[in-house]
């Protein structure tokens, strides 16, 4: 579903998985070239994110730009800068014990990648579910 939350975007889907499943997948650098479509390399010195972790990724267009996490709250919430800019936030809603509303958000500007974090829900949801 896409809707407008507080002056952004939002796109999200109910995965059939536990949230700390679904969390593991989207908190994984190692995974996010699995997952998002405009990821194609990471460089990061945590395998797992949490607040102020920096790194780089190589987006699918082959030029590397830096991210840092800017917001994080376990199981629930993360936001990362990409090259200096609020990117996309990330939330964990846990619906029961083998489901979960993952979110995705992002600044009216960017509502052309709201397809993108389309395929990366559909990917993290085939990602949990093969776990």
């Amino acid at each position: 579903m896409i809707r407008l939350k507080s002056g952004r975007l939002v796109i999200d889907r109910d995965i059939a998985s536990a949230a700390e499943i679904v969390w593991d997948c989207l908190t994984d650098t190692r995974l996010w070239k699995e997952w998002g479509p405009s990821v194609s390399e990471v460089v990061c010195d945590h395998q797992y994110i949490k607040q102020a972790v920096q790194g780089r990724i190589r987006t699918a267009m082959g030029f590397w730009v830096s991210f840092s996490i800017s917001e994080y709250r376990h199981l629930s919430f993360w936001q990362w800068r990409v090259a200096g800019y609020r990117a996309t936030g990330h939330t964990l809603e846990t619906l029961g014990p083998q489901s979960c509303r993952l979110a995705f958000d992002m600044p009216l500007l960017a509502a052309p990648y709201l397809f993108i974090c389309y395929l990366a829900l559909r990917r993290i949801e085939r990602l949990c579910l093969e776990k």
